[in-house]
This record gives structure tokens, C-alpha cells and sequence, in this order.
């Protein structure tokens, strides 16, 4: 790993003001926001003008493998859509898709800076977790379970196991 400077950047602070500083950061923990320490040695600077630096976002709702079915009928009334587009075509997935769609999703999550997600879906789940660690974000996952499915127990038990 190495250290990084990033020179006149932007910064959202704590206390929701901004202010054109600098950030150091070493390996891939930010050490300091404005003060640099004295005996930081960089070695790789950025030049920050003109960029906001802000904390990164975490996404409190996901269905992460579900970036797969985009658009899939989205002039339909939710019921309508779950039961004749969503829950029918889910039903045909397999780990591959899971898996796939999952790390689109990751990939759109990191460009626009999400750092951490709650994402709660179907089976194969391990996929998902597996590409999050591989990621390199934070993750909070488990099988979606609402009370329409008759499957209920069962996917509690799912999400035991997965624990």
C-alpha cells in the first residue's frame, strides 16, 4: 500500500461545512483532514481542486441481484408487476444470476461512492456476500422474507444458516 495526499479538495466536515483542504491517506485508511502531520511523506498527490470530498454513502434498502431485471416493466402497478413480471422471472434464477447481478450492483454502488448496504433478496446469497467481501465494502445481508410467501419458515431458517 502507499500513502496519498489529495491537495486542495472540498471537504464536507462534521459539522456539515465545507472547507478547501487537504486529505492524507495511508494504505487505505484516511489519517488526517486538514492537519498533515509533519513526517507524512506522500507518495502519490492528487490534485483536489474543484472536487467535493464527502463521507461515503451507505444504502439502507437494496436488492442488489435485482439490478438484473431494470426496467422490466416499469409503466406496471407494483402488484401487478411483482406477481406477472418480478416474482415469475425471479423464479427461473439461478446462482449465476444472483451472482452477476450482485456484482453490477456493487459496481454501480462503488462508483458513486456507497461504502456500505443492507441488501436482503433471494437464495444463493453466499454469492452476494462472497462478491461484497471481494468488493472491499461493508455489507448487511440476508434472504428477503415477507409475508406473502408461504415459505416463510423456511427462509428464516435460510437466514440462520447464513449467519
Amino acid at each position: 500500500m502507499s500513502n496519498l495526499l489529495i491537495k486542495g479538495a472540498h471537504v464536507l466536515l462534521e459539522d456539515y461545512t465545507v472547507k478547501e483542504t487537504d486529505i492524507a491517506v495511508k494504505d487505505t485508511k484516511i489519517l488526517a483532514i486538514g492537519d498533515i502531520p509533519a513526517d507524512f511523506k506522500a507518495e502519490r498527490t492528487i490534485d483536489g481542486s474543484n472536487h467535493f470530498a464527502v463521507p461515503g454513502f451507505v444504502n439502507g434498502h437494496t436488492h442488489a441481484s435485482m439490478t438484473m431485471l431494470r426496467s422490466y416493466g416499469d409503466d406496471m402497478e407494483l402488484m401487478d408487476w411483482l406477481n406477472n413480471r418480478i416474482w415469475p422471472t425471479e423464479a427461473k434464477m439461478v446462482e449465476k444470476d444472483i451472482r452477476v447481478g450482485g456484482e453490477l450492483a456493487l459496481l454501480e454502488m462503488i462508483k458513486t461512492g456507497t461504502t456500505a448496504y443492507a441488501d436482503m433478496y433471494g437464495p444463493h446469497m453466499e454469492s452476494v456476500i462472497e462478491a461484497t467481501i471481494k468488493a472491499g465494502i461493508r455489507g448487511v445481508i440476508a434472504r428477503g422474507a415477507i409475508g406473502l410467501f408461504p415459505a416463510g419458515r423456511q427462509i428464516l431458517e435460510d437466514n440462520v444458516k447464513l449467519f
